[in-house]
């Protein structure tokens, strides 16, 4: 799996999670809203497995909140300032 995929899935995951809390919920109360076993939504939030796009409405519309905010990623460190803080 490429870098930027795994960097997305995780976005996507913590994203997932923090928003499930927030609103109180379960993985299994969420999988339930989405047709999925809360192992799937538990997957999903550790990034072992993807989502497709045309899943993440969906997703977003069960935990009320924009389906941009679940790929908020931040900027990885450059590979400029990851050198200079390795030497």
């Amino acid at each position: 799996m490429s870098r930027e995929r795994t960097i997305l899935r995780a976005a996507f995951g913590r994203a997932l999670r923090s928003r499930r809390k927030e609103l109180g919920l379960t993985a299994g109360e969420v999988g339930r809203m989405l047709a999925v076993d809360a192992s799937t939504i538990s997957r999903m939030e550790r990034g072992r497995v993807g989502v497709a796009v045309d899943e993440v409405p969906g997703i977003a519309r069960a935990l009320k909140m924009a389906p941009r905010r679940l790929y908020a990623v931040a900027a990885p460190p450059s590979r400029k300032a990851s050198k200079a803080t390795a030497a």
